[in-house]
């Protein structure tokens, strides 16, 4: 099972990972 994260997985780390970024 070392697939490609799923398209909705992916976003979601991403998102977490620019929000953490870009937070303060």
């Amino acid at each position: 099972m070392n697939e490609v994260y799923s398209i909705g997985d992916f976003i979601y780390i991403k998102r977490l990972g620019l929000n953490h970024i870009l937070a303060p």
